[in-house]
């Protein structure tokens, strides 16, 4: 096997030994905290680092053992490769190593060693009785079989035959490169002198690299990567599975926290519910009931959540069922992820489970077509589970990341469906998505329906305002874009300025409107340049918008409305006029016109807005840009 680097927890009942554990195999006292030096006790995470006889490097993340501290516990837990139980030989298996068994099996850790420590404490006739029962205890979990060493960290006996053990353990893991973008839990916050703000976690998947920007989640804040050490050595880039500290400038030790999550900006979403399937613990005290109230462990965060179960009324005791967790706060997630359910009080671990969907909709409990859906998310075919979990959304590529499959698998789907024509790609200024084509079409046909239902409801109108029209869809507004883009493409409408309508829509008037208009028309041309107002012959302002949008009449403002033919015959005599004279005032382009000041105002103003013509003083010349010094006076 070649050497990798791996990631490797210690979990145990309180005072067998683990601390000193890591203490004879690395040499580091991973008991930071002077308190826990006093105590003799390990309250919080402690970390230290290892090199096996195989090479492996290995990252050791040492828990505290106390169930006052199991939260501490379950901080480090994630992330983790393998694990080293610590049982000690004078005691035998406790209430804490059977609570940590549990955790390791329910977050899918099922390689790693037991450490039967303090062997020098005890005879072989007792050593041999315990290390039946701790045989007896791995039974059924992911740990069954697993090696058992004794050692003891006082003579050193066993301490290098446990480090083979874990190299023979660490061998037959089924490790698969982590895909995705980077993400990397916090489990620890810390100021360091000379370098400032620090953070420190297990990098589950992506690389970060000094000088990068990411982003802080939940919280959104953003920050840069002034540094990285990995294995205690300084680093340009930190690759997935090892343990990293990150120096972050920009950003203060107080606006960070043990369950903030650091990420690439943009690449995750952080949600308040998720569906999921949970297994409760054949040890739990009692069943897990609709709305029940529990603390959920997921990465290094604690969340607290309320449980809506999706079937049934309970789940019993070593069984497991669908639920919905309703988040008090949001949490940072993905797809297949793992997590822990804890009663607050009085404190028990009670199960755990897998993430299935982020930010669904409220089911309606006993939904067929939902629990068949988290069926075949939980257990079909990944390609069938990455299908239905692209339905009839239009992702990006960065969303790839949150695909059940992993980003990889993902991209090979959507490139087989690209060939086979079932899966179309809508791109416009650097933004692209990927959609099914029965899902594009379907939603092509959602913008012509809402379209339909404007031009319904608005016959006289030129049509629908854009914006409108996306809010009434409910599209973020880059892929209402992408999607307006590739309909306009197809032929399907058209857009005239903010407004969209169907491709050769054309605004019907009733018998009686046409009428009306007709009339209106006959008495501007007979008008010549003093026109009757639209709203004092009685036109409804949406008629009048009508009869501009078909280009009947052109509107020159305050109100008035002149014929087609009206507006060029006037520009070809302010024309010949500004040929004659270089300039016109607004009395003499009155009389001009043989009109009153109203109108002849109202002409030239439309005329300024045109560019035929600018005002330069009280009177009109030619459009030009002004000239340095010279005075140019608009309304």
């Amino acid at each position: 096997m070649c050497a990798q680097t791996f990631v490797v927890g210690t979990a145990g009942h309180v005072d067998h030994g683990k601390s000193s554990l890591v203490r004879a195999l690395t040499g580091t006292d991973p008991d930071r905290l002077a308190e826990e030096q006093a105590r003799q006790m390990t309250i919080d995470l402690g970390f230290a680092e290892f090199t096996t006889p195989a090479g492996n490097r290995v990252h050791l993340v040492d828990v505290p053992g106390h169930e006052r501290f199991v939260r501490n516990m379950l901080a480090g837990a994630g992330g983790i490769d393998a694990a080293i139980l610590t049982i000690a030989a004078d005691d035998g298996p406790m209430p804490q190593t059977r609570e940590h068994l549990a955790i390791l099996d329910l977050l899918g850790i099922e390689h790693g060693v037991v450490a039967l420590s303090k062997v020098d404490l005890v005879d072989p006739e007792w050593l041999a009785l315990v290390s039946g029962s701790i045989e007896e205890l791995l039974e059924g979990t992911g740990f069954a079989g697993a090696e058992v060493v004794p050692v003891s960290p006082v003579t050193g006996l066993g301490l290098d035959e446990l480090q083979y053990a874990l190299d023979r353990a660490l061998m037959r893991l089924d490790r698969k490169a982590p895909s995705g973008a980077a993400r990397l839990p916090i489990d620890r916050v810390f100021t360091r002198p000379g370098f400032g703000t620090v953070v420190t976690g297990t990098l589950l998947s992506g690389a970060m690299r000094i000088g990068e920007r990411v982003s802080i989640q939940p919280r959104g804040n953003e920050a840069r990567i002034r540094g990285l050490q990995t294995f205690g050595e300084p680093v340009e880039t930190a690759h997935p599975g090892s343990r990293v500290a990150i120096n972050l400038s920009g950003i203060e030790t107080d606006q960070l926290a043990r369950g903030d999550v650091v990420v690439v900006p943009g690449s995750v979403q952080p949600a308040m519910r998720v569906d999921a399937r949970v297994r409760i613990l054949e040890s739990s005290g009692r069943p897990l009931a609709h709305n029940d109230e529990v603390m959920v462990f997921a990465g290094s965060a604690e969340t607290p959540t309320r449980v809506a179960l999706l079937a049934g009324e309970e789940i019993e005791a070593g069984q497991q069922g669908w639920v919905q967790l309703r988040m008090c706060a949001p949490v940072v997630v993905l797809p297949q992820d793992r997590f822990i359910l804890r009663r607050p009080s009085p404190p028990e671990t009670i199960g755990g489970g897998i993430v299935l969907v982020l930010d669904p909709s409220r089911h309606k409990r006993g939904d067929a077509v939902v629990l068949d859906r988290l069926e075949l998310l939980t257990n079909g075919d990944p390609a069938d589970r990455f299908w239905e979990w692209l339905g009839t959304r239009m992702v990006s590529k960065r969303e790839l990341e949150q695909a059940p499959a992993g980003r990889e698998l993902a991209e090979a789907f959507l490139a087989a469906g690209q060939a086979a024509g079932t899966v179309e790609t809508l791109e416009m200024q650097g933004a692209r998505v990927y959609v099914t084509q029965v899902a594009l079409q379907a939603a092509l046909d959602r913008v012509v329906s809402e379209l339909s239902t404007y031009h319904v409801s608005h016959p006289l109108e030129a049509g629908a305002p854009r914006e409108k029209i996306r809010q009434e869809l409910g599209y973020e507004r880059a892929i209402f874009d992408l999607l307006i883009a590739r309909a306009v493409q197809d032929g399907i409408i058209e857009e005239i300025g903010p407004l969209m309508r169907h491709s050769g829509f054309q605004i019907r008037l009733s018998d009686s409107q046409r009428q009306r208009v007709d009339d209106f028309l006959r008495r501007v041309e007979s008008a010549s340049f003093q026109p009757p107002l639209p709203a004092d012959a009685g036109l409804e302002p949406e008629l009048v918008a009508a009869m501009i949008a078909t280009g009947q009449v052109i509107s020159v403002g305050d109100g008035i409305v002149f014929l087609p033919k009206q507006i060029e015959l006037a520009r070809g005599r302010l024309q010949s006029a500004l040929g004659d004279h270089e300039s016109i005032s607004l009395a003499e382009f009155r009389d001009l016109l043989g009109t009153s000041r109203r109108y002849s105002q109202a002409l030239l103003e439309y005329f300024d807005r045109q560019r035929l013509t600018r005002r330069v003083g009280d009177r009109r010349v030619g459009y030009r840009p002004a000239q340095d010094g010279e005075e140019q006076t608009e309304r």
